[in-house]
């Protein structure tokens, strides 16, 4: 066993640690203890890959890794009821994580350690980012009665001075009245602008978001 060795295993410890803490904060399915060991044993594998494989074979047991990360990356993908896609994210770094780990094992920790300080970066800084795109195009579902057949060509008309995209519309026609159903996205001035505009439509007997 040589210290060189071990400072790998320490320091691919490390890192799997500091990325699976903030896996563990959001409360997402791999965590603290999966992250570190993904680290730990894609440096284990690519340290005994160099150990025990030739001159023109170091890799042949670290090419490995890869496949086996697949199919606990594919694990971490699944369908809700709703047939939405989840854990695409923590699949994705499943696969980073193990890249480092074997940055490590290899003997680039330097350059694996800057790569897991990027991840941590991004990682903490893309909610941020993701709340300010959110901000600047919220998608909001307007409901607007009105009697009138042409009123819903002028709420479109509207729609679209004011920036705003047309995501889904729907129009019923009741008894009494005609309900326009609209979901709209745009920033949060675009959308106060246009409600208001409504609100002072005399034509229009009522609005609902």
């Amino acid at each position: 066993m040589e210290q060189q060795d071990v400072l790998k295993l320490i320091v691919s410890a490390t890192i799997g640690a500091a990325i699976g803490l903030e896996r563990e904060y959001r409360g997402k399915i791999a965590g603290f203890k999966t992250m570190m060991m993904i680290c730990l044993g894609s440096t284990l594998f690519t340290i005994f890959s160099i150990k025990l494989g030739t001159d023109l074979s170091h890799d042949r047991i670290a090419a490995n890794i890869i496949t086996g990360i697949g199919f606990i990356g594919a694990g971490a993908i699944f369908k809700d009821r709703e047939n939405m896609i989840s854990g695409l994210t923590t699949a994705t770094i499943i696969w980073i994580i193990a890249a480092i780990g074997m940055g490590v094992g290899s003997g680039e920790m330097l350059f694996s350690i800057i790569t897991a300080i990027l991840v941590l970066l991004l990682m903490i800084l893309s909610p941020i980012l993701e709340r300010k795109v959110d901000a600047m195009h919220k998608v909001r579902s307007i409901t607007v009665r009105f009697t009138d057949n042409n009123k819903a060509h002028t709420i479109e008309a509207g729609i679209l001075a004011n920036g705003l995209k047309v995501k889904k519309t729907k129009l019923q026609k009741n008894a009494n009245e005609i309900v326009y159903t609209t979901s709209v996205s745009g920033t949060e001035e675009q959308l106060k602008t246009f409600v208001r505009l409504l609100l002072e439509d005399k034509d229009i007997l009522g609005v609902e978001l």
